[in-house]
Order: C-alpha cells, then sequence, then structure tokens
C-alpha cells in the first residue's frame, strides 16, 4: 500500500464528469462543484480482476486548475489529519483552551454480492470526506463552558456495482452522491457544585474536604444547516465488456 500526498504540481482535466473503460480499467473523473471556480473533484480507477490497480485521488480545484491533495492505491484509506492546540491562562483561575481539527480521508468500501457457478458480484465504492471544526474550552473555579463549529466540506461517495462471469466478461454501473457542505455549531456549560461532610470531619478531626463536581450541564445546538444542495446523478447505465 503506497500513500502519496502530492502539493506542488497542478493539473487539469478535460471533462467535468465522465467514466470509460481503457485496459481493462474503469477510470472516473468528477467534479463536485462544476459551475464554482473553487470546490473539489475526484479522480481514479476501479480493476475488478485486479485491485492492486484501484485508486482514487482527491483535488482542490482553484480557477479550473486541480491541485492533487491526497491519493489512494488499493482498498485502503489514506487520511490526512491537522490540529493544533492552544493554552490561553488570562489570570490565575481562568484556563482558555483552543483546539482546530482538519481532516481529509480517501479510501473504499468493498461489498461482496450475490455468487452462483458462472457469476460474482462485487460493488466498490470509493468515497472523499473531509471536515474541520475548531473549538473553545473554558474553565474557572464556579464554572465550566465550551463553544464548538464545524463544517463538513466534502462527502462523496460513487458506488460501481460489478457482475463478473466466469466466460471473461464483466457488466458494471455506476452513480454518486455528494452531500451538501453542512455547518453546524454548539455551546453548552456546567456549573461547579461542591459538598462536604463538615460535621464528621470535625468530630473526627480530620481535615475538611470539599467535593466538588459539575452539574447541571446545558447542550445548545444553534446552527445546523446545509450550504449547498445534494447531488446524485447516474454516470454510467449497465455496460459489459470482456477482458
Amino acid at each position: 500500500m503506497k500513500i502519496l500526498i502530492l502539493l506542488i504540481a497542478l493539473i487539469a482535466f478535460g471533462m467535468a464528469h465522465h467514466i470509460h473503460e481503457e485496459d481493462g480499467n474503469i477510470k472516473f473523473n468528477v467534479d463536485l462543484h462544476e459551475e464554482s471556480p473553487i470546490g473539489f473533484a475526484v479522480k481514479g480507477q476501479i480493476n475488478p480482476v485486479d485491485d492492486t490497480q484501484n485508486k482514487i485521488g482527491a483535488f482542490v480545484k482553484l480557477a479550473n486548475e486541480y491541485i492533487p491533495i491526497l491519493e489512494n492505491l488499493s482498498k485502503n484509506k489514506a487520511v490526512l489529519e491537522y490540529q493544533r492546540r492552544w493554552q490561553i491562562n488570562f489570570i490565575p483561575g481562568i484556563d482558555i483552551t483552543v483546539y482546530w481539527f482538519f481532516d481529509l480521508i480517501v479510501g473504499w468500501i468493498v461489498e461482496p454480492g450475490d455468487v452462483a457457478e458462472n457469476f460474482y458480484e462485487v460493488t466498490y465504492t470509493p468515497f472523499v470526506w473531509g471536515s474541520t471544526y475548531g473549538r473553545t474550552n473554558g474553565t474557572t473555579w464556579p464554572a465550566a463552558g465550551y463553544f464548538r463549529i464545524g463544517v463538513e466540506y466534502v462527502d462523496f461517495r460513487m458506488p460501481t456495482s460489478f457482475t463478473l462471469y466466469r466466460d471473461g466478461r464483466v457488466c458494471f454501473d455506476s452513480f454518486y452522491t455528494v452531500n451538501p457542505v453542512h455547518l453546524s455549531s454548539q455551546f453548552g456549560g456546567a456549573l461547579r457544585e461542591c459538598k462536604a461532610e463538615i460535621i464528621d470531619e470535625v468530630l473526627n478531626q480530620q481535615p475538611i474536604h470539599l467535593g466538588c463536581a459539575y452539574t447541571n450541564d446545558i447542550d445548545v445546538q444553534f446552527l445546523d444547516e446545509d450550504l449547498t444542495n445534494r447531488i446524485e446523478r447516474v454516470i454510467l447505465g449497465e455496460t459489459c465488456i470482456g477482458f
């Protein structure tokens, strides 16, 4: 399994979305946001006979130039992750922690289907999923709280179903879905409550000990919005080729 992270080359592909057979490989090329100068695209190939030939790449589109971000060979996932953490102390007793996370996953789902003496069914689903979010946690002695905001910026799946026949013929069909870019945010908090068995500790001549815990938790989601529409398209109806 090789994972290639390519951040330097700029390439352009011809058609906005396309799938075709070439040398036994089913090649695909999908622009997720065709009309936008900024967006995502995926490109790759599926070989139902030799899965070492399978590959999928994720690209960022900037003014019709395509920047390769992550490429996955075969069926295992390739993951690009980034996170940062900042700790801020305003005054003693007030702590602020800020996190930022970025994730991009490129991979495959393989689902076997029916099996008979003369055929075998399998569905390959290349996918690209990515999200980014930030979170701020605040802690003081009497209370604690948090605020989180995130964007699921890409969620692409392309199920391609194959029927492999014993005589060397392969039939396949394919479609893809792009789920909406999704924005969400939440905030929450809790109060600190302390209890002590003062009388027992005094009678037993023990140090007075406060048992404290955060209680009365609240969690509120105030943004939960789709920023784009869901897209679902048939790329290719049932097509048969010979190997």
